[in-house]
């Protein structure tokens, strides 16, 4: 039988990070996902919230916006509400291990 802390896990996710927001508690990462598709082109991003919690992340301290990371812990179904009002899907990891894909500093 699967430990509880088993289920909903993600390891070695690697995203792209446009926006960082600190407080005393935790440290939100907004992030997306996508993929190249044959004909070079991008696929509609999938939006992740990545939250490190104070003293529960394993976390450098960087500045993560524009950054590509890779990141571990448990992901749970989320939304959000466009400017236009509409409901859109999306992820929220919370982290155990956040770190900084090494071509970052190539960028």
């Amino acid at each position: 039988m699967s430990d509880f802390n088993d289920f909903n896990r993600c390891v070695n996710w690697q995203l792209r990070c446009y926006e960082q927001k600190m407080t005393e508690r935790c440290i939100t990462l907004r992030c997306s996902m996508n993929s190249r598709k044959k004909d070079k082109a991008y696929t509609t991003p999938v939006y992740v919230d990545v939250v490190c919690i104070a003293n529960k992340c394993d976390i450098p301290q960087a500045d993560y916006a524009k950054k590509s990371i890779r990141v571990d812990g448990r992901f749970y179904p989320d939304e959000y509400t466009t400017r236009n009002g509409e409901t859109r899907s999306a992820i929220k990891i919370f982290a155990d291990k956040v770190t900084l894909n090494d071509y970052n500093s190539e960028e």
